[in-house]
């Protein structure tokens, strides 16, 4: 049987925990794919970033995760969800703090548009460092220093991302992709496309196991 090729997508906003959680289980699906399926050693996983707004009306600057989360769910609620994502995300290796600030995504997703024109793995080295910034750290990923500090961090030059940032390029293209995945269906994220097939949902790796299993036994 010929190497198969999983195209993946996954369309994401940089503000979203459960989109941290997935990035964190797919990884560890594939992982297990490769080890254990047969020949899935030789399977490669192409994997690109696709924008999506969760609150295109979200503030900026951004304000504290915490207290955001309580202005979405409501005070009784916002404990709740917090321990929740806590021990959810310990599980992954994820240390959610929730010091980082939520505004306004649009910025961040012009900055992965431009680390996708470096090549996939430039784009998902800044998509990493965002959710680690922001979710293990205190970044606000409306805040253009913070966002040249995980773009530096990544490799990108600081003059490019400064001139990138100011000059708004990237952003209809971002506003179009975005409203491309609402058009085709896509209503929460983290949504995963795989070889054209879509998995919506974060926490289980066998989710994902089994379907790079049945796309592996449809590849001729």
């Amino acid at each position: 049987m010929a190497p198969t090729l999983f195209e993946v997508k996954i369309y994401s906003d940089t503000i979203c925990p459960w989109c941290y959680i997935g990035l964190k289980t797919m990884e560890q699906a594939i992982s297990l794919y490769q080890r254990t399926y047969p020949n899935g050693s030789k399977d490669t996983f192409r994997i690109t970033w696709s924008p999506y707004y969760l609150d295109p009306l979200a503030p900026n600057p951004g304000i504290l995760a915490s207290i955001r989360i309580g202005q979405k769910n409501g005070a009784d609620r916002a404990e709740g969800i917090k321990m929740r994502l806590k021990r959810i995300g310990k599980a992954h290796g994820i240390d959610f703090t929730f010091a980082g600030k939520v505004g306004n995504t649009r910025d961040s997703h012009r900055l992965m548009y431009l680390a996708a024109l470096k090549g996939r793995e430039v784009q998902m080295a800044l998509a990493k460092e965002l959710f680690r910034a922001h979710f293990e750290g205190d970044a606000d990923v409306s805040c253009h220093d913070d966002l040249i500090e995980a773009s530096v961090a990544v490799g990108l030059a600081r003059d490019e991302v400064i001139e990138w940032l100011k000059s708004g390029n990237g952003g209809a293209e971002v506003d179009d992709e975005a409203q491309r995945a609402r058009e085709s269906g896509v209503n929460s994220v983290p949504t995963f496309e795989i070889n054209g097939r879509r998995l919506v949902g974060a926490e289980d790796p066998l989710a994902f196991y089994e379907l790079f299993a049945s796309i592996k036994a449809d590849d001729p």
